[in-house]
């Protein structure tokens, strides 16, 4: 049996998955730096990734960030 798949519209999209390994250590044993350094990475990474019209971005608590970057 061949499906026809003439109807299907294909898209090609990067999917990015982004967290912090051991944050729960790193906030116990600085706090401060650890929030600092969380608000620095994503003041340069989330406007990078939202950069597009066709971008699904989804941050997951403080420490995680998936997004779906369709081509254009």
């Amino acid at each position: 049996m061949i499906d026809d798949h003439s109807s299907m519209k294909r898209r090609l999209a990067a999917i990015l998955a982004a967290d912090i390994a051991g944050y729960s250590r790193l906030m116990g044993e600085d706090e401060a730096a650890t929030v600092r350094d969380l608000k620095g990475h994503q003041a340069v990474i989330l406007p990078l990734v939202g950069c597009t019209s066709d971008t699904y971005q989804l941050t997951a608590g403080a420490k995680a960030v998936l997004a779906a970057i369709k081509r254009p």
